[in-house]
């Protein structure tokens, strides 16, 4: 995933919001520099240490890097 891809799952102006405020959680950057930059650029700091899991109309699911093998470990995937 790369943050083109985010950037396109974000269906609402609250999930923009919603991003920037886990870039200034995760201490990706602080409010004053993603307060300058881009709804692109906000999506590109998340997938440096996220992975996109899943993305339904109102909902994003995402996952720390580091996480996503015990994710895999925990669920079952059921594929054609």
């Amino acid at each position: 995933m790369n943050e083109r891809d985010l950037y396109n799952k974000i269906n609402y102006i609250g999930m923009q919001k919603r991003i920037r405020e886990l870039a200034i959680r995760e201490k990706l950057a602080s409010a004053d520099e993603l307060a300058t930059i881009t709804d692109v650029e906000a999506c590109e700091l998340i997938t440096q240490n996220y992975e996109l899991i899943f993305s339904e109309g109102e909902r994003i699911g995402l996952v720390h890097k580091d996480n996503v093998n015990k994710l895999y470990n925990l669920i079952e995937i059921i594929s054609r």
